[in-house]
């Protein structure tokens, strides 16, 4: 299986094999550092410890795809490779105006900038629940806020446009 996912400010293509059960052969396609990783899951509650290259990494689920390691500064995130997809696509059309879209139906809960806000991408943009859980989304590039399309307690569906930057 491929998965896109977004460490920080980076982002790559995985893809995942298994000969067995517990056993993945991970296979960075893209990115600074394409190589390839032996996963083995060593318990899956209430955390997921992986063995990756002889060191055991704990890993801590976020919701909605996302993960954090014990002691890592940054969490990381599976995204669905179609949203990736239209991302993409977006970006390659020519538009100089980034957005943020909603990777999962929810609600807002809370919106962190107002439209004429200088923003630095990586800097929190809104919080969405889904699920029970709350997830920042953050800006996709520096630039200053075009639009706030939602208001917290606003119902979204996936892939809505909830702020734009230019």
């Amino acid at each position: 299986m491929r998965y896109q996912v977004s460490l920080g400010d980076q982002e790559f293509e995985l893809e995942l094999s298994s000969s067995e059960p517990g056993r993945y052969l991970a296979r960075v396609l893209s990115g600074p550092n394409p190589r390839e990783l032996e996963v083995t899951v060593l318990s899956d509650r209430p955390t997921l410890a992986v063995l990756i290259e002889g060191r055991v990494v704990e890993l801590f689920p976020l919701g909605a795809g996302a993960a954090s390691a014990r002691n890592a500064r940054t969490p990381a995130r599976l995204i669905d490779p179609a949203q990736a997809r239209r991302a993409r696509q977006a970006r390659s059309a020519g538009s100089s105006a980034g957005a943020i879209v909603a990777p999962m139906p929810g609600r807002i809960v809370k919106v962190m900038v107002a439209q004429g806000d200088a923003v630095s991408a990586g800097q929190p943009a809104l919080v969405i629940e889904a699920m029970k859980m709350e997830n920042e989304l953050v800006c996709t590039q520096s630039g200053q806020v075009q639009k706030v399309l939602v208001k917290a307690g606003d119902a979204v569906e996936r892939g809505a446009v909830l702020i734009e930057i230019d």
